[in-house]
């Protein structure tokens, strides 16, 4: 048996009010197979000055909002995603949707902690073997 350890991995999407046309599912990233999402964030450094409404969800083809759902971009701050996922060979993509005029200010990232298998980053606490524990080592 072994037992491995593994750093948390972060991906950031990083973004300002150039980055997406509205309503389009725009590809982000991929992440390695049979990752799973630990958490994350939508973090809005500069908000959106957009003429009604202006959100920004995290997901996938066919489920856009899948692991953040529409949120505005219209206020500083940061908001939680809201499902931490499996993901295998998924390509993570934003969608954005502003009503009104076009902003001309903003600035943030999307923060995506995630592990997985396979990617050990160091070895912790292997058990030896029943031929270690009964082999002697020569001294010389």
């Amino acid at each position: 048996m072994k037992v491995s350890g593994e750093y948390r991995r972060i991906a950031l999407i990083e973004f300002d009010n150039n980055d997406f046309v509205d309503g389009v599912f725009k590809p982000a990233l991929v992440l390695p197979n049979r990752a799973r999402i630990l958490g994350g964030s939508l973090v809005v450094d500069t908000a959106s000055n957009a003429g009604t409404t202006d959100t920004l969800a995290l997901g996938i083809v066919g489920t856009a909002g899948r692991n953040l759902a529409a949120t505005t971009l219209k206020a500083t701050g940061v908001t939680a995603l809201t499902a931490n996922t499996t993901v295998s060979g998924e390509t993570l993509g934003v969608t954005r949707a502003m009503v009104g005029t076009a902003d001309t200010a903003l600035r943030g990232y999307l923060e995506i902690e995630y592990c997985y298998p396979g990617g050990s980053d160091f070895n912790v606490g292997d058990l030896p073997s029943k031929l270690d524990l009964n082999t002697a080592v020569p001294l010389s």
